[in-house]
């Protein structure tokens, strides 16, 4: 029994033995000179797809954003509306008629009748000022007036209308020159001049009209001979008188009615001294038979500046001044201008 007892003693210090052994046996495998591996680190952490995500999406606009900054469609541009006042409209043989045209936005408009056409003048592209002048031969009765608009846009309008025309009254003349004077009324001496003057008539005019108000009288002396006459020259041709005769003195000075620009200042064969002002909008006024020339083609005049002095040149019977206003190359009444303000707003003309 007791032997029994001791075995497992004897073992238990056997064990114990051999796991010291075992300790001492490990620690003399250890080389304490030999240098350490460094740690293996850890591995660092890779962005993941999400934050690379955030990033692109922060830098670059996604394809739903671009979708939704689609540009808004263009407004559709609103059409051209154009109103037209025309006074009077019930007009007399070489008389004035001005044409008011209000467009909705900016225009340019130009009006026609018959074989003549014009410009209008503006101030902002909204608000057209236009003259038509009617001849004081006419023909009597319903005229076509066609008034064109386009906008800056590129809308046009045409407007169709007319002016009713009713005969002026105008007396008769018959004139009789001295064989040397009627010399003059030859067509190869009348014919290149009525050229000459036609294309200064109907030549470029200012853009907008440079005077304002009545005009005034150039001269103020008794009336000899009144705008459309109509006149027998001696045996020759029956024609009419296309301006007023204003009886003076050589010598007296003839003055601007309005502001204008000189267009024509020469001698003529069958007007003599000569001067043209053009005053814009193709309303342009001549003055003849002068004895003196006081300004040159291009000057810049004003109400009242003296353009020359009156006379008896070319084909007269005597000192007068010749007094012609022109609309668009059609003569016209120089009287009604000085009697009604055709610059004035439509509410406010005579």
């Amino acid at each position: 029994m007791n032997q029994c007892l001791r075995f497992p003693r004897l073992a238990c210090l056997a064990c114990v033995l051999l796991l010291f052994l075992a300790v001492v046996g490990c620690s003399a495998f250890i080389d304490p000179t030999a240098t350490p591996e460094p740690p293996t680190p850890l591995p660092s952490a890779t962005p993941t797809l999400t934050a690379t995500a955030t990033l692109t999406a922060t830098l670059t606009p996604s394809p739903t954003a671009t979708a939704t900054s689609t540009p808004m469609p263009t407004a559709t541009p609103v059409p051209l509306h154009v109103s037209v006042r025309i006074a009077p409209q019930v007009i007399e043989q070489g008389r004035t008629a001005r044409i008011d045209v209000v467009s909705s936005h900016p225009a340019e408009v130009l009006w026609r009748m018959g074989d003549a056409e014009g410009a209008f003048g503006s101030g902002d592209g909204l608000r057209h000022i236009g003259y038509v002048g009617v001849s004081p031969v006419a023909d009597e009765g319903a005229q076509a007036l066609t008034v064109l608009a386009r906008s800056e846009r590129g809308h046009e309008i045409t407007l169709e209308t007319a002016l009713q025309i009713s005969a002026g009254d105008y007396g008769f003349e018959h004139i009789v020159f001295g064989e040397a004077t009627e010399k003059l009324l030859a067509p190869e001496v009348t014919q290149p001049e009525r050229e000459r003057l036609d294309s200064v008539y109907g030549g470029e005019s200012a853009d907008h009209l440079l005077c304002s108000g009545l005009l005034d009288w150039p001269w103020r002396g008794t009336i000899t001979s009144y705008f459309g006459t109509r006149r027998q020259y001696g045996d020759a041709f029956r024609s009419f008188h296309a301006g007023i005769d204003i009886d003076g003195q050589d010598g007296d000075p003839i003055a601007a009615p309005a502001a204008g620009t000189v267009v024509l200042a020469e001698e003529l064969q069958v007007r003599g001294g000569a001067v043209i002002i053009d005053h814009g909008l193709g309303v342009m006024s001549g003055y003849y038979h002068l004895s003196r020339i006081d300004v040159e083609v291009g000057d810049s005049l004003v109400r009242g500046d003296v353009l020359g002095l009156m006379g008896a040149t070319g084909l007269v019977t005597g000192s007068h001044l010749h007094w012609e206003l022109r609309v668009g190359n059609v003569p016209v009444s120089p009287i009604e201008w000085v009697e009604r303000d055709l610059t004035a707003p439509p509410e406010e003309r005579l």
